[in-house]
């Protein structure tokens, strides 16, 4: 998985914006999938580090778009791994259809979706 930016923002949230998919849309403002940074042990232990240290952070996740099935595992096991160790408060932002995605396991993590066709909080 690759990533553009992981940073604070004003509301210290943390924001991190994922490369998406390949498909060269027109109107995305990334001319380039193969661009960004690719994420590893590294980023991931940044995000634990953040988040355990600034429990009231959420993590806010957003790009073009970072759903892409090529993001989903390692998306899967980011979402788990953060919830498990510091509860943190997920959102995630995608292009996709709410009906199409709702099955994915990583919304077992996840705490808000804003989708293309709805925005919902996540009940557990």
């Amino acid at each position: 998985m690759k990533y553009y930016s992981m940073y604070e923002d004003e509301n210290q949230n943390i924001k991190f914006e994922i490369a998406g998919c390949p498909r060269n849309c027109a109107a995305c403002k990334f001319i380039k999938p193969t661009d960004g940074l690719i994420f590893d042990k590294v980023q991931e232990q940044i995000l634990l580090n953040l988040t355990e240290d600034f429990p009231d952070r959420n993590l806010i996740v957003f790009g073009e778009d970072p759903l892409f099935c090529g993001n989903r595992n390692t998306l899967t096991k980011l979402f788990k791994l953060l919830k498990e160790k510091n509860n943190t408060y997920i959102l995630v932002k995608t292009r996709y259809n709410w009906d199409r995605i709702k099955h994915l396991e990583m919304f077992n993590y996840v705490d808000r979706v804003e989708a293309s066709n709805v925005h919902t909080d996540i009940l557990h």
